[in-house]
């Protein structure tokens, strides 16, 4: 049975984001979720974790992981709770509301 070799162009090491949804297009990388956890104290990680702090929603280019925009959420998305389907990226959201994002005319 042949090998597959995964090729990674690039990388982003130590995002200040807890990326739980991941959606995947041809030229764009949407990554979401609650702020990344640092050195805080356990009340103000709990409330990251829990959501309080809201989300955060990036968008890279699949050409090198530049960072082509950032959106702020009130509430991150849930686990795996991102779509994209006909122009249009969808997300489920802890606080029980879906966004759909897209361009005007699609």
């Amino acid at each position: 049975m042949p090998s597959s070799t995964i090729k990674y162009d690039w990388s982003q090491h130590d995002p200040d984001l807890y990326v739980n949804s991941i959606v995947l297009t041809d030229t764009l990388l949407y990554v979401a979720g609650p702020p990344a956890i640092r050195n805080e104290a356990t009340v103000e990680a709990l409330d990251k974790w829990r959501g309080e702090q809201g989300g955060s929603l990036w968008c890279l280019t699949t050409r090198n992981g530049k960072k082509m925009s950032e959106l702020p959420l009130p509430a991150p998305t849930v686990y795996e709770g991102m779509a994209a389907a006909y122009g249009k990226l969808y997300a489920a959201l802890r606080d029980g509301s879906v966004l759909c994002l897209g361009h005007r005319g699609s």
